[in-house]
């Protein structure tokens, strides 16, 4: 629990102003909150701020495991595991990528990265590639067989994404769900770097455009 304390008080330095979002966002989208009311967060004379912590880290969790098993099925459905599915995406929006580069923008360490690549590469979807200038640097590129294997994978039923799009069919939550996306942009840069940021922001932009 002081590893939760730690990261509560880590967050609050820069995320405070938007910490009520998350609050807000788990009392509207779950009923059973009942007479929760949002005086009760943020340390004033409500609950404490372990209290808050509690119901912030079960609440994301929760949304989280959600996303998990939504992924590893999508994943299981077409043999694959769910970092084998992520690593084939990664490689898919980048021309040259490095093993370090997939790390970062997969959120693994590399060791992570190089047993699965291993593995993507024996199951014959990737291939590694080093150029003239800087042998030491292996690159990661879809072979024919991981661009199919990959095109089968964009069927991806996400319940939370469903369900966030039924619920802003309600106009008076749509500024708040821009909030609540500019609270995860804020979330991301803090703990995983501005570059991090960008990479998603250009790459959904570039998926967008394919569309």
């Amino acid at each position: 629990m002081p590893v939760f304390v730690a990261l509560y008080n880590k967050m609050s330095q820069k995320v405070d102003s938007h910490f009520m979002i998350y609050v807000r966002y788990f009392y509207h989208v779950n009923e059973n909150i009942g007479n929760l009311k949002e005086s009760y967060f943020g340390g004033g004379n409500g609950m404490s701020q372990l209290s808050d912590m509690h119901m912030m880290v079960n609440y994301m969790r929760g949304v989280y495991k959600v996303l998990e098993e939504d992924w590893q099925k999508a994943a299981k459905a077409i043999g694959l595991t769910q970092a084998e599915q992520h690593i084939l995406w990664i490689v898919s929006l980048e021309q040259d990528i490095t093993i370090s580069k997939i790390a970062y923008y997969g959120l693994w360490d590399v060791s992570t990265v190089m047993q699965v690549i291993k593995r993507l590469k024996d199951k014959g979807y990737v291939r590694l590639e080093k150029k003239n200038d800087d042998r030491r640097i292996s690159y990661v590129y879809l072979t024919d067989e991981g661009l199919v294997k990959h095109k089968e994978s964009t069927s991806f039923n996400c319940q939370i994404y469903g369900f966030l799009q039924k619920w802003m069919e309600d106009e008076s939550k749509k500024d708040f769900y821009r909030d609540l996306v500019q609270l995860h942009k804020d979330l991301n840069k803090h703990f995983h770097g501005e570059e991090f940021v960008d990479w998603v922001e250009d790459t959904g932009k570039r998926l967008h455009k394919t569309r």
